[in-house]
């Protein structure tokens, strides 16, 4: 099964050259601030996350989705 990514987070993906964490985020309008407060991720962390591409421990991996309204696969780039 293929996992497809909507055209305007593709677009943000290039734009602000970031992981699809921050894309994502920035498709919801969210800081990160937000998201820090909905998951409990420090702030640091996620700028860490955003900025490098990382392999994502299996509770952040189910935090960070949730609060994004999206599947965990949409996270993750197999390429």
């Amino acid at each position: 099964m293929s996992i497809t990514t909507p055209h305007k987070v593709v677009a943000l993906l290039i734009k602000h050259d970031c992981t699809l964490l921050g894309a994502w985020r920035r498709h919801r309008q969210m800081s990160q601030q937000e998201l820090s407060h909905m998951t409990g991720i420090p702030q640091g962390s996620l700028s860490r996350m955003e900025s490098q591409n990382t392999t994502y421990q299996e509770a952040t991996l189910e935090k960070l989705p949730t609060a994004l309204n999206i599947s965990p696969e949409r996270l993750i780039d197999d390429e």
